[in-house]
């Protein structure tokens, strides 16, 4: 026979998260497809001005796929499998990439949303599969970077 709490994670969700990608928060970039993530990250796209943006170099961070979690999920969902390109740095920590995002400014990083959104350092992105239908990688209230009183600190 079933415990309460074994019927009760059938019927509600125990926790809700997703991905969600920062970039540097100087940078005049604020929506990415899902076709230019996967660019960005195989190293197809190698410059903002490619896909609309300014003309900076792209800076791409990511942990290593042996990290496992959100990297996995990456590498099957954005990259469908595909390898990292050459000029991906890898980094240890989400902290350390968003560090780095917030002092490159071509940087961009992804990771768990509950991770990327309350930084102060950093922007979130808007993502979508299709131009003009994209989804924010958070829910409102959100506070904005110009909102983190100069506060250059990751959590």
């Amino acid at each position: 026979m079933p415990s309460n709490t074994d019927s009760l994670s059938n019927k509600f969700p125990s926790s809700i998260d997703g991905l969600a990608v920062a970039v540097n928060p100087n940078l005049n970039v604020s929506e990415l497809t899902i076709e230019q993530l996967q660019s960005i990250y195989t190293g197809k796209t190698t410059n903002w001005n490619q896909i609309g943006g300014p003309m900076i170099p792209i800076k791409a961070f990511s942990r290593r796929i042996s990290n496992g979690g959100t990297v996995e999920l990456f590498v099957q969902d954005i990259l469908g499998g595909q390898a990292f390109g050459p000029r991906v740095e890898f980094v240890s920590t989400t902290t350390q990439a968003l560090q780095k995002v917030a002092d490159s400014p071509g940087g961009i990083y992804y990771a768990s949303a509950a991770l990327v959104i309350p930084q102060c350092s950093i922007k979130p992105v808007l993502l979508g599969r299709t131009q003009g239908q994209f989804i924010a990688p958070y829910q409102e209230p959100f506070v904005l970077p110009s909102e983190c009183s100069g506060n250059k600190e990751t959590n």
